[in-house]
This record gives C-alpha cells, structure tokens and sequence, in this order.
C-alpha cells in the first residue's frame, strides 16, 4: 500500500501565510546571560568610556544577580560589537561555468639510477 504525499492549493497557502503573518509578536521575558549582555552592551561600553574597569563592571553585574567573570563578558561584548563578516556577493545569473580539474600527472618512465651500493666496513 503506497503513500500518498498531501498536495495544497495556491489559495490554501495563501490562506496559510495570511494566517501565519497576522500572529502577533511574541516578547520574551526571560534572557540567557549572553542575550542579557547584548541587550546591556551600549550601557557596559558607555561604562568603560568612563573609566571604569571590567572588573568594575562584573562587580556591578553580580549585585544584580548576573553572574559572570571578566573575561566571559570580555567575549560576549566582542561578539555584540564585532562586525559581521561581509557574504560574498551572489554569483551572475546563468550557466556556471565549467570546473577545470588539474591535469592528473602521469606516471615518469622507470629508469636507471647511477647509485652503486657497497659492501659495509668496519669503521663507525
């Protein structure tokens, strides 16, 4: 007994995405710490313009339950304020072209080499 795959109308996805697009925006509540640093990263940077050390930061962090060391901050503040690596731009539209491989080398000729192995001596 085969199964049949379902199959959807036009007019049911059109009916599906309308429906999907009018769902109303979810804000969330709770935050990791690494979210919860991002969302504070203009207020920690403004903070170190000032003078103020990360320790100094951390401090002020854990009176207010995060909890977390300098050098864990130290990264979550690169990877807020890093800039994103630029995507390489898409490729022209129409054929691709052709992949070269490199020409497989061919095995060289045996020949005769000029080494003359000797009888072992004595001497070390």
């Amino acid at each position: 007994m085969g199964k049949h795959a379902p199959e959807y109308t036009l007019e049911q996805i059109a009916r599906i995405a309308t429906k999907l697009d009018a769902l109303p925006k979810i804000d969330k509540a709770c935050f990791g710490k690494r979210e919860a640093i991002e969302r504070l990263s203009k207020s920690i940077l403004n903070v170190l313009k000032r003078g103020y050390s990360m320790d100094d930061i951390v401090a002020s962090l854990r009176e207010e339950g995060l909890h977390l060391t300098a050098s864990t901050l130290r990264t979550y503040l690169h990877r807020t304020t890093a800039k994103p690596a630029k995507a390489k731009p898409d490729p022209p539209p129409g054929p691709k072209p052709r992949e070269t491989r490199p020409p497989i080398p061919t095995p060289l000729p045996a020949s005769r080499g000029t080494f003359i192995p000797r009888e072992d001596s004595d001497e070390i």
